[in-house]
């Protein structure tokens, strides 16, 4: 097996981390940490990734086309298939939120394209290969940050599921037990859905709370009416402004685009959540007094 074909089965296994060297090369990570956060918006964010997915895959369709290694060909095809679902979804998200999605790739990435455009044969499956592999140390990086935010999101979600269900059992207030229902609902949904993607991506996901999980749900268990309602509704608020900044920070950095795009779909119904809370937890503190 030549060294080429090595590297694009190497590469195939960690396909869905890819990211565009373009777009990373210019920034480097002090640079970001500097950026003021309120300046990356979820609009910048949409329009990164979608020209990052856009980029793979002209990349790969030059790859299919000009490629000599049947192995380079093959791998050209598969960024192209993954990579134009990825970001149909994220196109999806993005309708969701009201964002809008670029068409067409930015000046810095049809310059990068043309440059692959212009090779044939030999040259063009050691250039390409080479770009690709130039990524492979980040996508293994970002495949460890992916697994740990996927191991974070899951507990977090099955323990608001959990306390959702103590809340519709142990609470005084009407307010209290809908929102412990909306919470159960939304939570198990989105937890479905991250199961999913962290399967797709070989992720190993417990769905078992750990112990810190589950020390904060028997203390839950054993509280009932107003007492629940009160020391709930605290623990919804400060728990969900937590679940925005982490789900917002999560958006910027993540470099796989599908969980990104569930990053971004799930935002809006945290936000809704952390309004609720705030709405409910001041009625049962006025109510308390």
């Amino acid at each position: 097996m030549s060294h080429t074909t090595k590297w694009a089965l190497m590469l195939t296994v960690g396909m869905f981390f890819a990211v565009a060297a373009v777009a990373d090369d210019k920034t480097k990570p002090d640079d970001k940490t500097k950026k003021d956060d309120k300046a990356f918006t979820d609009a910048e964010f949409v329009k990164k990734a979608a020209i990052g997915g856009m980029h793979e895959v002209e990349l790969g369709k030059l790859a299919a086309a000009q490629g000599k290694s049947d192995e380079v060909k093959k791998f050209g095809q598969k960024m192209v298939d993954d990579h134009s679902k990825a970001n149909d979804e994220l196109k999806a998200a993005a309708k969701k939120a009201n964002l809008d999605v670029p068409s067409k790739l930015d000046d810095e990435h049809q310059k990068h394209v043309d440059k692959f455009k212009a090779m044939k044969g030999d040259e063009f499956d050691k250039a390409y290969i080479h770009h690709m592999v130039e990524d492979h140390e980040k996508d293994v990086a970002e495949f460890t940050k992916a697994s740990k935010e996927a191991k974070d999101a899951a507990q977090g979600g099955m323990m608001e599921v959990k306390l959702g269900q103590y809340a519709q059992q142990n609470a005084a207030s009407e307010d209290v037990r809908r929102f412990g229902k909306r919470m159960e609902e939304d939570h198990s949904k989105a937890n479905k859905e991250l199961m999913t993607l962290a399967q797709d991506r070989g992720l190993t996901v417990s769905k078992e709370l750990d112990k810190k999980c589950q020390e904060v749900c028997d203390k839950f268990s054993a509280l009932k009416g107003a007492a629940f309602d009160k020391e709930y509704m605290r623990h919804m608020v400060e728990d969900h402004e937590k679940d925005v900044a982490e789900f917002q920070k999560a958006s910027r950095e993540l470099q796989d685009p599908d969980l990104k795009a569930w990053a971004l779909r799930t935002l809006p119904t945290l936000n809704e959540h952390l309004r609720l809370a705030k709405e409910i937890h001041a009625k049962v503190e006025k109510g308390s007094k």
